[in-house]
């Protein structure tokens, strides 16, 4: 089960098996090979998108980090 409730401010871990080889990770986003370099490193969350006709909550919320200056959500 995937935690969708983070908000602004909080600090998260990526994680340190982040794979652009890997299929899937149980969810509807995918990996690619420019965000390895972020493995195990602990970032901010800076802003929390929301979709609003969404229903999947995985698909749902966005998140940006402090890590990586917006580029990937």
């Amino acid at each position: 089960m995937f935690n969708v409730g983070f908000n602004v401010g909080e600090k998260v871990k990526i994680r340190k098996n982040l794979s652009a080889a890997k299929d899937s990770y149980s969810s509807s986003f995918g990996v690619n090979d420019c965000m390895e370099r972020f493995r195990g490193k602990e970032a901010i969350i800076t802003e929390v998108y929301k979709e609003k006709y969404e229903t999947s909550p995985i698909k749902k919320y966005k998140y940006f980090l402090d890590i990586d200056d917006g580029e990937w959500t």
